[in-house]
């Protein structure tokens, strides 16, 4: 009983000594597989190469242990008719692009137009925030504030669930579920830059057609995608949403 002991205490340290190894060398394999794939996002943004394997991308480094030619990345320039932002926190804005940005030239296209389409900005109905939008164009600025109020007479503008609208109104599946319409004939032709700012609560922020209007909103920016592939099958998949510029918070706030 005594040597069966020592027998079984010993193959289970061997065994423990032998998993620890391998997961030793899976966690390192692991955040070098990572790095891989975060690197190539980075260069092909920076290299404005649209497609390929990794063997296409001067990605410099050890690099040994990745199949380049397993690993690929792709930026892609996402036209749709809806658009859904990150977190906005408290008092924070984002910037939404209502014609087209030439990122290269940091400038809008020449000519370039907005859809005098309606515009459907959703929020969140659980943390209740009020919107204050700021809708810049070529030679004015029109401002909306916006929260989820029945007050009468009403002071500011009144958003509504987005299944009580009219017209086809739709959040998507985003889960936000308070709307508010900015008029296509507010909007026009000579708009640039929806600027969206959150008081006293975080949201994100989606933005959308009318139900059965198929234009497509302006491009936001670039996303990124890169899957990374060591030799032995280990897999790292990332994804990056690059922005347009967007304008600082306190643009249009005075402070005394």
């Amino acid at each position: 009983m005594l040597v069966a002991t020592v027998i079984t205490f010993v193959l289970s340290m061997a065994f423990k000594s032998t998993t620890d190894t391998s997961l030793s060398v899976l966690e390192k394999e692991s955040q070098k597989t990572l790095a891989a794939a975060e690197a190539a996002i980075e260069e092909a943004l920076e290299s404005k190469s649209t497609s390929g394997t990794f063997a296409n991308l001067n990605l410099g480094g050890n690099l040994s242990g990745i199949d380049l030619g397993k690993s690929t990345f792709e930026v892609i320039t996402d036209t749709s008719s809806s658009f859904t932002s990150p977190m906005i926190e408290q008092d924070e804005q984002y910037t939404f692009y209502l014609a087209e940005y030439l990122a290269d030239s940091i400038a809008f296209q020449s000519g370039a137009q907005s859809d005098a389409t309606d515009l459907v900005v959703c929020f969140d109905s659980s943390s209740n925030p009020v919107l204050e939008i700021s809708l810049l164009k070529t030679n004015s600025v029109k401002r909306y504030v916006v929260e989820n109020s029945s007050d009468s007479p009403k002071r500011i503008n009144n958003a509504s669930s987005s299944a009580g609208l009219s017209g086809g109104i739709t959040c998507g599946s985003s889960g936000l579920t308070l709307a508010y319409v900015i008029p296509g004939t507010d909007i026009g032709t000579n708009s640039r830059v929806l600027v969206v700012r959150s008081l006293f609560a975080p949201t994100r922020l989606y933005f959308g057609r009318r139900t059965g209007i198929g234009t497509a909103l302006k491009l936001q920016g670039k996303k990124a995608v890169s899957e990374a592939q060591s030799t032995s099958g280990v897999v790292k998949q990332v994804q990056l949403f690059q922005s347009y510029p967007q304008i600082p918070s306190d643009l249009f706030i005075t402070r005394f």
